[in-house]
């Protein structure tokens, strides 16, 4: 019989949790299926491998850097939840930082914000945030 510390148990548990998040996605969420993506780890065991190495800790997220390959361990890393923000977030951009420089720019030469929303194909109202820094903040 096997005891664990009660470190080591909840770290299995964060684990396990991390496990059944991925399974339910991958096997539940629509644009996780459209697109083929899997838990390709062939266990769990292989799993709480891969978590152990990258260093798994309370807070931190899943994240596959390749969003259109399946969970595997060259796919998979866990970091904490403000770094996952920022990625996730930057991966849902519509607009390059190219275009957000040229918004601006455009905007500066007296171009009507309703043609600059026309031309990079977003709402006028994406436009209003964008030249006020309300979205693109850390874009120069």
């Amino acid at each position: 019989m096997v005891f664990l510390t009660g470190e080591t148990y909840e770290l299995d548990k964060l684990i396990k949790r991390k496990w059944v998040q991925i399974n339910w996605r991958t096997g539940n969420q629509k644009s996780y299926m459209d697109r083929g993506i899997k838990n390709l780890f062939p266990s769990f065991e292989d799993f709480r491998r891969h978590a152990i190495s990258q260093n798994i800790k309370e807070g931190f997220h899943s994240h596959r850097p390749d969003r259109n390959k399946s969970y595997t361990a060259d796919n998979l890393i866990f970091i904490p939840a403000e770094e996952h923000r920022k990625i996730t977030n930057r991966e849902r951009r519509k607009l390059s930082d190219n275009d957000v420089r040229c918004i601006r720019s455009m905007s500066i030469s007296k171009q009507s914000q309703r043609k600059l929303a026309k031309q990079f194909n977003v709402s006028q109202s994406t436009v209003w945030k964008i030249v006020n820094y309300k979205s693109y903040r850390d874009v120069f």
